[in-house]
């Protein structure tokens, strides 16, 4: 029950006026009684000790009223039993009140210790523990305030200590994503490479620690992800080592066969028909020379394989496994170019054989027939830094730029863009039309049809038609033309110029076993 102070007030008053007149007033008792509630709520006595409040202001209203009544003695003991009342509530309801900042700081406490505050902010929490057991011999003690100042404090260490912890979740979450990656690069090199049940176990592992983190149990997540940080990589490792060791293998398998495809080559071209045509062709020669290097840089990096393996650097194997295998690829793939540019080779030894046979027997036309064996068709190995327009520029080839449509008409099997042609490329130089060839009815081939959608152009190419400074000064092995005349009329008759590609390559079959 609320005390109406303003009555209360009115009263005191009156009992200061008759006190002056003579009367004895309990005016310090009652001041008394009013103190004591006062006491009694600043430790929550009204949650804590409700009846014993209620009396303590019954009794204190009941003084009141017996002064009105002027019974003066009765007055001064209602009040002295609501004092009496007031401080039975403060004495019930203080320890309860000490509980609460007791709890609170346990509370705050414990919360630290989860977040594994013992490791992350150990000076916070060690205060925040001295504090809470100082707070505790308090209370035993009876000494309820101090004991509340302890919790307090205890508290507010506590706090800081949270805090602290909180800031190592973002390097407990990087842990276990790291763990994570490791897993997906391990189970990315297939299934026979990694220990499936143990990584399957980890990825178990990893899901209850991020539920660890969630709850901010950060005591539970931190030791589990340690553990799982050790186990991932000792799966990467052994992942890595299983297939870097079948990679070295299917590195060594493709090395043996371009070194032996490579030795089957050399041996055809040594047959006695072939061995003069090879001496007489730089182009063939460098082509084999070019092959040899490649297939001897696939071994040196699978003997870097092999040591890499050896000292357990097993991703440093596994690179220099895929190089070697990507060299031997390369050597493979050189062979059948080396083979079609032998038997062109071949075939204009054959031409120029005729050529010069025929020169000895027309001495009278000996100009003409020089004029014939020039038109021959002849080969170019692609240099760095040499477009098209560089090549038919050439005064051994055409001497006009122009005319490098030519070139790429008679090498469309190997230029899918003429923008983009590669150093040791080698290409048929076909013979301007207004010098012909001499014929050879056995090795000639089957002329091609004409084609109006790739006629030569006369004008000069814009800009767009020559090779890129900006892609030259960055290394590139590429040079680049652009016509948009040249792309239509290429795209038109691409299908026409494969055929007839093809079928000049079936004609130098024919020709050949002829010759043969």
């Amino acid at each position: 029950m609320n005390i109406n102070w303003k009555k209360a007030g009115f009263m005191l008053a009156l009992t200061f006026f008759l006190y002056q007149c003579g009367d004895p007033l309990p005016v310090e008792k009652m001041g008394n009684a009013r103190l004591g509630i006062q006491e009694a709520e600043s430790v929550k006595a009204d949650q804590y000790a409700p009846e014993e409040m209620k009396m303590a202001r019954d009794l204190l209203i009941e003084s009141h009223a017996q002064i009105e009544k002027e019974e003066l003695k009765e007055a001064a003991k209602k009040a002295d039993e609501s004092k009496a009342a007031s401080d039975a509530a403060y004495q019930k309801a203080l320890p309860l009140y000490t509980q609460e900042f007791q709890k609170d700081a346990k509370e705050k406490l414990d919360q630290a210790d989860k977040m594994n505050a013992a490791v992350y902010a150990s000076d916070e929490f060690t205060q925040a523990g001295d504090e809470y057991n100082a707070g505790q011999k308090n209370t035993e003690e009876g000494k309820f305030f101090p004991a509340i100042e302890n919790y307090k404090k205890s508290s507010e260490h506590s706090s800081v200590a949270i805090s602290e912890s909180e800031n190592q979740r973002g390097n407990l979450e990087t842990s276990l994503s790291e763990s994570e990656d490791a897993l997906t690069q391990s189970k990315g090199l297939g299934s026979g490479n990694y220990p499936e049940e143990e990584v399957e176990q980890l990825e178990k592992d990893i899901e209850h620690a991020r539920n660890y983190l969630n709850e901010g149990d950060f005591k539970s997540a931190a030791p589990l992800i340690t553990s799982i940080a050790e186990k991932s990589q000792s799966v990467k490792s052994t992942s890595n080592s299983n297939y870097a060791k079948s990679l070295n293998t299917e590195a060594n398998q493709k090395v043996e066969e371009a070194e032996r495809n490579l030795n089957d080559l050399k041996i055809s071209l040594q047959e006695a028909d072939n061995v003069a045509v090879v001496e007489n062709s730089p182009n063939v020669q460098e082509s084999l020379k070019a092959s040899e290097d490649t297939i001897f840089a696939a071994k040196e990096a699978l003997s870097a394989s092999d040591n890499a393996f050896a000292d357990g650097a097993y991703e440093e194997s596994i690179r220099q496994s895929n190089e070697a295998i990507r060299l031997a690829d390369l050597a493979n793939d050189q062979k059948p170019e080396i083979e079609y540019l032998f038997k062109v080779e071949k075939k204009n030894y054959a031409t120029k054989m005729a050529a010069d046979n025929a020169e000895k027997d027309n001495k009278d036309n000996a100009g003409d027939t020089k004029g014939d064996a020039t038109a021959q068709s002849s080969t170019h190995k692609v240099k760095y830094k040499e477009c098209l327009w560089c090549i038919a520029q050439k005064k051994g080839v055409y001497g006009n730029a122009r005319m490098w449509k030519k070139i790429y008409k008679a090498n469309k099997g190997k230029i899918k863009n003429p923008n983009l042609i590669y150093p040791g490329q080698v290409f048929t130089i076909p013979p301007k039309e207004d010098q012909p060839a001499v014929a050879d009815p056995k090795t000639e081939p089957k002329e091609e049809p004409a084609n109006d959608d790739v006629a030569e152009d006369s004008t000069e190419p814009s800009n767009e038609d020559t090779i890129s400074d900006e892609n030259s000064d960055n290394g590139q092995n590429t040079e680049e033309m652009t016509s948009d005349e040249t792309t239509e009329n290429d795209s038109a008759s691409g299908t026409e110029d494969e055929t007839a590609v093809e079928e000049e390559r079936n004609a130098d079959e024919d020709g050949s076993q002829e010759n043969n």
